[in-house]
């Protein structure tokens, strides 16, 4: 009885022996993966040093709206990334009322390499998605656009801490849009290719260059 007391407590110590050896080298293993959430902080350092700043409705850039959020999910040097932003205006001039409404989506894969230990670059390849309204109280007929688009960026950012890190970004987009009942080409005023009509309905596709115009405020963990 007490020689097989014995081997049962042998083989229990030298399980937990193996148990312990597992955590620690658990322990010791590099984190690979990480997740990052994003806001994007632009608009309100512009608004901070821009108060006064007003434009009227037509000069809002309809189609460029910005992003809002940002998240990643990154395993060593490579992210999974999505982001959506959303804008919503409702203006009154004398007896009529505009509500815009619009919505960008997007999805993407990007490569991070490192400059320095707090500076690093980062490129990759993003889908977007865009959709919208105009609606004028003395219209039954909505201004609608929807466009889809491919985004080849190239971004830096700067490691605040281990945890807290700016972005941002620079792209070309190749964009598709579509209107319909609207003739307005303010929306999108220089088109590359042939423009498409079709009823009421306006297609033409676009090349363009996208300067650094957010900052993002982004959260890993």
């Amino acid at each position: 009885m007490v020689k097989k007391t014995f081997y049962i407590l042998l083989i229990l110590l030298a399980g937990g022996n193996l148990s312990f050896g597992q955590l620690d080298l658990d322990s010791d293993t590099e984190k690979t993966k990480f997740y990052q959430i994003g806001l994007n902080v632009g608009p309100l350092w512009s608004n901070l040093i821009n108060r006064d700043v007003r434009q009227p409705l037509f000069l809002f850039p309809i189609l460029d709206t910005k992003e809002v959020l940002s998240f990643k999910l990154r395993k060593n040097k490579t992210s999974l990334r999505l982001g959506f932003g959303v804008n919503y205006i409702n203006q009154k001039v004398e007896d009529n009322t505009s509500i815009q409404r619009n919505f960008l989506g997007r999805i993407g894969i990007e490569k991070q390499v490192d400059l320095t230990k707090k500076w690093q670059c980062f490129y990759g390849l993003d889908f977007k998605l865009k959709t919208g309204t105009v609606k004028e109280s003395n219209d039954d007929d909505p201004y609608r656009w929807d466009g889809i688009g491919l985004s080849n960026f190239l971004g830096i950012q700067y490691r605040l801490t281990s945890r807290l890190i700016l972005q941002t970004e620079a792209s070309i987009q190749l964009s598709q849009t579509t209107i319909r009942n609207s003739n307005q080409f303010f929306i999108e005023p220089f088109p590359i290719f042939p423009i498409q009509t079709e009823g009421n309905k306006t297609t033409f596709k676009n090349l363009s260059l996208v300067i650094p115009n957010i900052l993002y405020l982004a959260f890993e963990f």
